[in-house]
């Protein structure tokens, strides 16, 4: 890759915050984000990537510890109820 073709792909990343929690992935993504994420540098190849895969009703209550536990941090309302 070209210095001009990385300097625009990481100008043009963006962090989209609007998850659908109801929506599932397409089969083989979760698999294809781990490879992905043994190639990024880590500190004295530690390796310390560890990832999980919650679906079904276990995503639902995820979601809910989460939310839990920004409102005992005092995060505000409006944000809690988003992570919910």
């Amino acid at each position: 890759m070209k210095f001009d073709e990385l300097r625009e792909l990481v100008r043009a990343r963006r962090t989209d915050m609007m998850v659908d929690k109801d929506r599932a992935l397409e089969d083989g993504v979760i698999e294809q984000l781990c490879e992905l994420a043994m190639w990024a540098p880590n500190h004295k190849l530690t390796f310390p990537w560890m990832f999980a895969a919650v679906s079904g009703n276990a995503r639902e209550r995820l979601s809910n510890c989460v939310a839990d536990a920004m409102a005992r941090d005092g995060d505000k309302p409006e944000k809690v109820a988003k992570a919910r």
